[in-house]
């Protein structure tokens, strides 16, 4: 606030007089200057977590990585245990039986034609051939004649190998054989029966088997008396 002026006219000698009243406030000054920054107030605290935002799209496949080494082979299972057996298949034909045979020639000295097939025994002069039958002693079979002979005529008897006939009916009594069914010397002179001989004095011999309906595998056998 500046000073007031006095008037010197209006001084007076004499004692001195009371404080005048004050004056009216005098205007306000300029501002001053700005403070000095304050020191950084402590960080609040931390605010709540955001919500997790949505998937991003999946990225592209990445290319096939190299294949690893194979392993080791492991070591064999136990064997399981074997299947049944399966059926049996059916018999194929009846091969050549080229020279798989034995066989001899001698002289029919019997008093009829032998048939075809027919079993015969040697004659009892030693020589020739002749029927033979289940139920004489010394008329055992040694083979079957392989066609009919006539009496006097030489007649080629086959002791081992296959016999194929187109009709069995003179020698058996049936056109055809039984297959895989054994064949013996009947009592009937010069024939063959599956019925081997069962009285007391005849002679069971088997002569062969047949392995199929119109061939019989020759297997003279020695005679069993009854």
């Amino acid at each position: 606030m500046p000073p007031t002026k006095i008037d010197p006219n209006q001084l007076k000698s004499g004692g001195g007089g009371g404080t005048g009243p004050a004056g009216p406030p005098g205007p306000q000054g300029p501002p001053g200057d700005d403070g000095a920054t304050g020191a950084t107030g402590p960080a609040g605290a931390t605010g709540p977590a955001g919500a997790t935002g949505a998937t991003g799209p999946t990225g592209p496949t990445g290319a096939t990585g190299a294949t690893g080494a194979t392993g080791a082979t492991g070591a064999t299972g136990a064997t399981g245990p074997a299947g049944a057996t399966g059926a049996t298949g059916a018999t194929g034909p009846q091969g050549d039986p080229g020279d798989n045979y034995a066989e001899f020639e001698g002289e029919n000295k019997d008093s009829v034609t032998v048939a075809a097939g027919g079993a015969v025994t040697i004659h009892s002069s030693g020589a020739g051939v002749r029927r033979a039958d289940a139920a004489t002693a010394g008329r055992e079979c040694v083979g079957l004649v392989v066609g009919a002979t006539a009496v006097g005529f030489s007649a080629t008897v086959r002791t081992a190998g296959l016999l194929t006939l187109a009709d069995w009916t003179a020698v058996t009594g049936s056109a055809t054989l039984t297959p895989m069914s054994p064949y013996y010397l009947s009592v009937t002179a010069g024939a063959l029966t599956v019925t081997p001989p069962a009285s007391s004095g005849q002679r069971v011999q088997q002569v062969g088997v047949a392995v199929a309906a119109d061939t019989l595998s020759i297997q003279v056998f020695q005679p069993i008396l009854r």
